[in-house]
Order: structure tokens, then C-alpha cells, then sequence
């Protein structure tokens, strides 16, 4: 009898930087992922905060305004989930990277 199997653990180090728009956050997430899968990777844990960075996306005001962030980013994320736009890029990258 065989022993379970072997996976690889990756934990991003994640910089935080401002972001252009939407895309260059899809990118930066991808390049994340592509890298981790590359070097083996089977799971890769983003921390927490990581999304916090969209915030440098809403109007002026908000980033300086943490409630008003995570109001936003709330909004933003219902929006995700009702378009479909979260479940389609994680198969994407599932299926790109084989995990």
C-alpha cells in the first residue's frame, strides 16, 4: 500500500503596489500563479491582504478611507460573483497551469 501523495506548497510573497487597472491586477495574479506552477507548486497561498491593493483602483478618496475600501472592494467583489468573473479566472488558471 502506497503512501498519499506529494503535493508542493508555495507561499506568495506578495508586494502590494498601485495598480494601472483591472488587467494589470489579472496579470500580476497570473505571473504569481505561472511562477509558482513552474517551480512545482500545486497550491499557492496568497496572504490575506493581497487584495487590499485594488483599493489604488477606486476613486481618490477611498484609499485614504479604510471603511470606504472595504465597502468598495465589497462591492466589487458581489459584482465578480454575480458576473461569473472569479470562478472563470481560477479555472483559467487551473487549467492553464494544470492545478
Amino acid at each position: 500500500m502506497s503512501g498519499p501523495a506529494a503535493w508542493h506548497l508555495a507561499a506568495c510573497q506578495y508586494p502590494v503596489t498601485f495598480l494601472a487597472d483591472l488587467a494589470s491586477y489579472r496579470r500580476k495574479i497570473e505571473s504569481l500563479v505561472s511562477e509558482a506552477a513552474t517551480a512545482g507548486a500545486r497550491l499557492l497561498l496568497f496572504p490575506e491582504y493581497g487584495a487590499m491593493e485594488l483599493a489604488s483602483l477606486l476613486a481618490s478618496r477611498e484609499p485614504q478611507d479604510l471603511r470606504r475600501q472595504l465597502d468598495a472592494l465589497q462591492d466589487l467583489l458581489d459584482f465578480a460573483r454575480r458576473e461569473g468573473i472569479l470562478p472563470g479566472v481560477v479555472r483559467e488558471l487551473r487549467e492553464k497551469y494544470r492545478l
